[in-house]
């Protein structure tokens, strides 16, 4: 009675999960917010939430996660609200070279009128602007 023996307490360190934020052309998204919440599926709630902030070239780590389903969302300025991905954590083992792809917003918009070499107005055009196909199916208006 009266030994007060050590008592020694391991606690588990957690894993990580590591990647890259790019953008359509696989460029790094710097500065953009990432996001990690653990999911309750039964409240459809989100707890413990972990953020981090992009490097230079998109790369980001989050450690101290725990196994189990969580929420990910990555944001950046600039660029299309991305919806809340699932990803489950192993037990046994970190992630890595995670990609997430955010997409650039809209910058403006074309207008105009597209016309034949007699200066007539054309329907059904299809246009291709940096590389994206964009669809008018309008009818073609003398004089619009």
């Amino acid at each position: 009675l009266g030994e007060n023996p050590d008592v020694i307490v391991k606690l588990d360190p957690g894993l990580s999960v590591s990647g890259q934020v790019v953008d359509e052309e696989g460029n790094g998204v710097p500065g953009a917010k990432f996001s990690l919440s653990k999911r309750q599926w039964k409240s459809l709630r989100s707890y413990g939430r972990k953020e981090t902030i992009t490097e230079a070239d998109g790369s980001f780590r989050v450690e101290h996660v725990g196994p189990g389903e969580y929420g990910l969302v990555p944001r950046a300025e600039g660029y299309e609200a991305f919806r809340v991905l699932s990803l489950i954590m192993p037990p046994d083992r970190d992630l890595h070279d995670q990609v997430f792809v955010l997409i650039r917003k809209a910058k403006g918009f074309v207008s105009g009128r597209v016309t034949d070499s007699a200066g007539k107005p054309l329907a059904d055009i299809r246009m291709l602007i940096d590389n994206v196909i964009v669809q008018h199916a309008g009818q073609g208006r003398a004089g619009a």
